[in-house]
């Protein structure tokens, strides 16, 4: 994939099959990061990949790093609002 360009199909679906197998490493310090990452991977795919997504920033939110992070409310917001509006899951 070049810098700017869309993932393929087949780029994302590798990408988020990495992520889920790091975000299962609990002892990496980097874990936080990797969950963060993948749920904003998943975010507007299908609807399990949305409420899967959701559920990962709900997670990070009981995070002693990450739970104050003011981007992960900023997604969680944009989600309900994408709900509320009937543009997402």
């Amino acid at each position: 994939m070049e810098a700017g360009q869309p993932w393929t199909d087949a780029e994302r679906a590798e990408a988020i099959t990495c992520l889920r197998e790091a975000a299962r490493r609990r002892a990496d310090p980097a874990r936080e990061q990797t969950v963060y990452n993948l749920s904003n991977i998943l975010h507007g795919g299908s609807d399990a990949d949305d409420v899967e997504a959701r559920e990962l920033l709900l997670e990070l939110t009981e995070s002693p790093s990450y739970g104050r992070a003011w981007y992960v409310h900023r997604d969680l917001g944009g989600m309900a609002r994408a709900r509320h509006e009937g543009h997402g899951r």
